[in-house]
């Protein structure tokens, strides 16, 4: 304060009695409440402040009497430190004591008391208008506190909140917000630390709120710029949700003001288009699974398609994003395409059509192979309306004149030749296989194979119809249909396998249309031969399959068929298999495997009685890995099925009075389990240690080795073994199917042939994709019901004198495309595929092409192991651990194998199959891999469930997977439980409870193995021991001792009693 301030200073020299007087009359009872409330309020302090609170009704009524009570008592401290007249009563001081006003008294206490009394304010009740609670007045107390960020921070938690639960904002807390944001901003202005989460919280909430006001539409952009790095993505949300039914140049404003506001177009508009098109495409069928019929869905495109195609628009707005959106628009077309939707399609390219590529010179500005794939879609989309302009004959206009009928035909003629000429163009140059294409990742090129297959299919069944329905006014057309054959049959083309890829099954359609060719053939006098015009050896042999079918699987071109004929048949139905071909004697191999033995139904009916009662002691339940104590099972003798298992105490009549037979193990020291599966045995082999493997292959005649494998067998199911899965005779070509119809029934014809070196190959040789369609075709055909693959081998091992590292090494026998071929034509043919591997690199190659269960692993690592473990197939892994554990613990294969399995068990979660490769070691002996397993640290519960349950999720058909699959168990378990739950006693009705559901007569495969359950097999074991009580112990006892001819002392294969109390009885 200056000194020239203090001349002429007037006030109350009598301060002090003044107050204290109006403290006397507010504190009076005498007085009125409202005269004290009137003295209170002259002079207000802690004193006095009572009497006035009854008169404060609002919030800031409350505030300003605190606030002047808090300034009069600071002015009275000050008045007191700075002396004067109206203290005391005398002049003012001296100027110089003015200095004493930056030194008052109690500085620290005053500003305590002004935080205590404004955090009361935020509970202060009132009688008129908001309290505390009013965002307002909550922010006026934060800001007199100086806590800003905390005001922040608490506001953007409630923000979050709001966000959370989706609130409707209202039109208080839009201002609320709007306030905080203007709030922030300004801050930012001046520089001011604030915390940006909070500030981007409070501003993401305010644009929620614009968003949702289309006359706010245009403040969107200006506020999203505020937001920093995240603003581009926020933006491009707001416009992916715009209404795809604004007006265009609404939603090209929306995007090109951005610009303004600092924002990058091109960048916005890119994560637009993507944000909008993934969230449509949430909600839609995604392109996978069973292939569509591309004319069963509705004419016109659906709103969610309407949704994707707006979505390009983003990126037809601005020159900017040419490319991005002709790949875009590839993107689009080619999922509509996949989901068989071609009428979405074709709009997506219109758009483009018009919006980009105004002219065809315009097409070469793109990147080459968008621009061919575009391509390859218009020339699509041309043959399609090509094909739809052709009239169909029930139009020829019969009662017209001649010039309308020759007028109506030379129309109809033309249309069909626009249609076949650019259907051959099409077919005939590589359409969507196009070398061009190759820059595209493997999804996407996976979705153009997926397109080939709906597409090329059905314009291929279209045009046979419309060439065929032509043959009354051009016989020519015939011709063209006989060429369309060819064309389809032609390797190079790679039509054919488009009809049976991803589960296709459009091959019967279109061998209907072939077989009216050839009947309209013979209608004229033309032989089926004119099929082929032009064979020369270089058609796929899918190809001779296909002439085949069309002659012999119609009757009534057999019956027209005239004798000149069939030695063509002949000559192409029963080609020489022995005829040799140039192969490379080590390229890639597959063979075949089988799931044998059991008993025919035929021989139970000879036995007393239709079912079969055991009472035992204890049961393992393979599903849960608990055991049943007591438990009665009764087995159907008919059905070879478990059709009861109940506990004793719950059976009034344990014998029926003799209508069933009793097995009584009550007093045994014996556990149940269901009957072992081994998922890697060779029958056809026996010990290494005996006879070389090259040895038994080119030393070992066919009839010596099928004489070896019924030995096998036998001593594999006393052993406890019930199921095998036989992965490849080694050389013995189809004889394991022998063996298997020979043990379990009459199952088709064989089919013998396997190419190699000498004509001895421990595999089929398969080179190139159609070779190895071809080799899987034929060994189905033969009875095969697996397949095996050879991923990896060391192929090299002649280099072993010279190089023993290379020629030891495992390298990779087939391309992916090959791998991908052979796995999806086994399994449109309803076959599982199994897989030779050792590297890590080659499992997680078959992970993703679809192998169904990987052999050996030798080298697993754990990326591998995580890709076995996610697999959407739910790949088994058979680790064959014996095998590797009988060259002893100084092998490093021994060291490798048991380093993969335990680390394997430390990840946790994957499925093992139990197969040691039996055979490499003496057959009987199977449990060996059990026992490594075991020794390597697995939990010997979880050992004894992949031995059973899990024996049979590895061996069991197609037919068995996914929801199909639980309905076809479940189905099976009413069934089983029928014929005893009616108490009908005969066989028959057991009978016609699976005719219920067209199971009858039952088959190995055809029904569920692994456990002891009302529905499945009735193969069951007994071993020696208590495992309930003993556990791991008495499971090793019991294990070792399977060598010994007596043990296991109880095995029942499918409801036959083969082994009781250690005797065989078959």
């Amino acid at each position: 304060m200056q000194s020239s301030n203090t001349q002429g200073w007037q006030g109350n020299k009598r301060r002090k009695l003044w107050r204290e007087a109006c403290l006397q009359a507010a504190a009076s009872p005498t007085y009125p409440p409202a005269t004290r409330a009137l003295y209170a309020a002259l002079c207000l302090t802690p004193r006095s402040i009572p009497a006035v609170t009854p008169l404060l009704n609002t919030w800031e009524d409350h505030l300003w009497a605190r606030t002047e009570m808090l300034v009069s008592e600071r002015i009275a401290d000050w008045l007191d430190h700075l002396g004067g007249f109206w203290e005391n009563g005398m002049k003012p001081s001296d100027p110089q004591s003015s200095s004493k006003l930056h030194d008052l008294p109690n500085e620290g206490q005053w500003w305590t008391d002004v935080d205590k009394i404004v955090r009361e304010m935020e509970n202060v009740r009132v009688t008129e208008g908001t309290g505390g609670e009013n965002p307002f007045h909550f922010a006026q107390l934060h800001l007199v506190l100086g806590n800003i960020n905390g005001l922040l921070e608490l506001v953007a938690s409630t923000c979050r909140t709001r966000q959370e639960q989706e609130e409707t904002p209202s039109r208080d807390w839009n201002l609320v917000v709007r306030f905080f944001v203007h709030l922030s901003l300004f801050l930012r202005t001046i520089r001011e630390d604030i915390p940006t989460s909070a500030v981007d919280t409070i501003l993401n909430e305010y644009i929620r709120h614009l968003e949702m006001d289309p006359a706010s539409s245009s403040l969107v952009a200006l506020y999203v710029g505020a937001l920093g790095e995240s603003a581009v993505e926020k933006y491009a949300s707001y416009l992916a949700r715009l209404d795809v039914h604004l007006p265009q140049t609404e939603r090209e404003s929306a995007l090109k003001g951005c610009e303004k506001h600092g924002l990058d177009v091109a960048q916005v508009a890119i994560m637009a288009a993507s944000i909008a098109a993934r969230t449509i495409l949430a909600v839609m069928p995604p392109a996978k699974g069973p292939l569509p019929d591309p004319s069963s869905g509705p004419a016109h495109i659906t709103e969610n398609e309407h949704g994707l195609l707006r979505s390009l628009d983003w990126l037809l707005y601005t020159g900017r994003t040419r490319d991005e959106a002709l790949a875009q628009a590839n993107n689009l077309i080619r999922y509509f395409l996949g989901i068989g939707r071609p009428v979405a399609a074709r709009s997506t390219m219109d758009i483009v059509s018009q919006s980009l590529i105004r002219k065809k010179r315009e097409v070469g500005e793109f990147a080459s192979f968008q621009a061919t794939e575009f391509h390859c879609y218009q020339q699509y989309v041309s043959l399609v309306d090509a094909l739809d302009k052709v009239p169909t004959p029930e139009t020829y206009p019969t009662g017209e004149s001649a010039t309308k009928r020759s007028a109506w035909k030379d129309e109809y003629l033309r249309a069909i030749d626009d249609a076949w000429n650019q259907g051959l163009d099409l077919l005939t140059h590589s359409w969507l296989e196009n070398d061009a294409l190759s820059p595209l990742q493997e999804p996407e090129l996976e979705e153009l194979r997926r397109v080939r297959s709906i597409h090329l299919p059905d314009i291929v069944i279209r045009l046979n119809y419309i060439l065929l329905s032509s043959r009354e006014h051009s016989q020519g057309n015939l011709d063209r249909a006989m060429e369309l054959v060819a064309i389809v049959a032609e390797e190079r083309y790679f039509i054919y396998p488009t009809f049976i890829a991803f589960g296709g099954n459009r091959l019967g359609e279109y061998l209907d249309g072939v077989r009216q060719v050839g009947l309209a053939l013979l209608e004229v006098g033309r032989s089926p031969n004119d099929l082929f015009p032009s064979y020369d050896g270089s058609y796929a042999d899918d190809l001779d399959c296909l002439a085949v079918a069309i002659v012999a699987d119609l009757s009534t071109l057999f019956l027209k068929l005239p004798n000149a004929i069939w030695p063509w048949f002949l000559v192409r139905s029963h080609a020489d298999p022995d005829t040799p071909k140039a192969s490379n004697p080590f390229s890639s191999s597959i063979t075949m495997h089988i799931t044998p033995p059991s008993t025919p139904a035929s021989s139970m009916k000879t036995l007393t009685t239709r079912r079969l009662r055991i009472l035992a002691p204890r049961v393992f339940d393979s599903i849960s890995c608990i055991f049943l104590v007591n438990q009665a099972i009764t087995i159907s003798r008919v059905t070879g099925l478990i059709i009861n298992v109940r506990p004793i105490a719950t059976l009034e009549d344990l014998f029926e009075d003799g209508k069933l037979d009793v097995i009584d193990l009550r007093e045994e020291n014996i556990t149940l389990i269901p009957g072992l599966i081994d998922t890697h045995v060779h029958m056809f082999l026996h010990p290494y240690s005996e006879t070389s493997w090259t040895d038994q292959v080119t030393r070992e005649s066919t009839a010596e080795r099928v004489i070896r494998a019924t030995v096998h067998a036998r001593k594999t199911l006393m052993a406890g073994y019930t199921t095998v899965r036989d992965l490849g005779t080694e050389g013995a070509e189809d004889s394991d199917v022998a063996l298997r119809k020979c043990l379990s029934g009459p199952k088709g014809d064989l089919h013998p042939g396997v190419e190699g070196v000498d004509g001895k190959r421990g595999a089929e040789v398969a080179d190139g994709e159609a070779e190895c369609i071809r080799a899987v075709r034929r060994q189905v055909g033969a009875g095969a019901n697996w397949i095996k693959i050879y991923a990896d081998y060391p192929i090299r091992s002649r280099l072993n004198v010279v190089s023993p590292r290379m020629a030891a090494r495992d390298l990779p026998l087939f391309t992916r495309r090959e791998l991908s071929t052979m796995i999806e034509t086994a399994h449109a043919l309803g076959v599982k595929v199994a897989a030779h591997a050792s590297r890590p690199e080659t499992c997680r190659l078959l992970v993703d092409v679809g192998i169904d269960s990987i052999e050996h692993g030798l080298f697993m690592d754990k990326e591998a192991l995580l890709a076995i473990k996610n697999s959407p197939q739910r790949v088994i892994w058979t680790p064959t651990l014996a095998t590797f554990a009988e060259d002893g613990p100084y092998s490093q294969f021994m060291r490798f194998s048991k380093k993969s399995f335990q680390e394997a068990l430390r990840i946790g979660g994957i499925r093992f199959g139990c197969g040691g490769d039996t055979g490499t070691f003496a057959h009987g002996l199977n449990a060996s891999e059990l026992l490594t397993m075991i020794d390597y640290g697995a939990d010997w519960r979880d050992v004894l469930k992949w031995a059973t349950i899990g024996g049979w999720e590895c061996v069991r058909g197609i037919q068995w997977e996914g929801e199909a699959g639980h309905q076809r168990l479940d189905a099976f378990e009413k069934a089983a439980a029928k014929g005893y739950v009616d108490g009908s006693g005969v066989a028959e009705g057991e009978i016609e409870s699976f005719e219920d559901i067209g199971e009858w007569p039952l088959g190995d495969n055809d029904v569920p193995l692994g456990a002891i359950k009302v529905g499945f097999a009735a193969d069951i074991v007994g071993i020696g021991g208590d495992l309930m009580m003993d556990g791991k112990d008495a499971l090793l006892k019991a294990f070792s001792k399977m060598a010994d001819p007596f043990h296991p002392p109880l095995v029942i294969k499918a409801g036959r009693v083969c082994k009781l109390n250690g005797q065989e009885l078959v």
